[in-house]
């Protein structure tokens, strides 16, 4: 193994795990020329042949970690854990989206494993669909209110929130009962 290729590799998946993945959905990526793609990809290929079997090895990995990761990261987003149990959540990205994005990610990845390999136009290309897609942070919602950091307003909120909905119940039994009289008033001619 390439302890090199590898170490390159840990810091792009640390990159990657610093960035919030509802800032990695604020834009969609295009889809790439099908034909440049698979020109880049028979380079990557070749460079990596060459560097021998270890490299070729570490690309198909890179390439599988990083599935797996988003994978996991996308099922995890996509039920967040709220107060009131599991919040049902949609991604504001169609599946294509998605698709697209894990696939620019692990091109990225790539990237970083055969930067020693490949020439400056080479790299550029791999690495522009996430650095475009990573170029926002801080601007991707979650759809589920962040209280980390404010613990101190958790429980005053948590209270005014259940107070709030306890009355809620009130209010529409006693709507429902004005209404109820107001009819049978009408029904009697009144």
């Amino acid at each position: 193994m390439n302890r090199a290729a590898a170490d390159r590799l840990d810091v792009f998946l640390d990159r990657l795990d610093r960035t919030g993945l509802e800032d990695l959905e604020v834009l969609t990526l295009p889809e790439p020329d099908p034909d440049l793609r698979a020109e880049l990809l028979d380079r990557v290929d070749e460079a990596a042949r060459s560097a021998g079997e270890q490299r070729t090895k570490q690309v198909r990995d890179a390439r599988l970690r990083v599935r797996e990761i988003l994978l996991r990261r996308f099922a995890l987003a996509s039920l967040p854990v709220t107060w009131v149990g599991i919040g049902w959540q949609t991604r504001p990205s169609r599946t294509e989206d998605r698709m697209r994005l894990m696939t620019a990610i692990e091109d990225a990845a790539v990237a970083a494993i055969m930067e020693d390999r490949l020439d400056r136009d080479d790299l550029a290309a791999l690495r522009e669909g996430f650095d475009l897609a990573a170029s926002m942070p801080g601007t991707g919602l979650t759809g589920v209110p962040d209280l980390s950091g404010r613990r101190g307003m958790a429980a005053p909120l948590a209270a005014v929130l259940l107070a709030a909905g306890a009355g809620g119940p009130g209010l529409v039994t006693s709507i429902a009962a004005f209404l109820r009289r107001r009819r049978n008033r009408l029904d009697d001619g009144y």
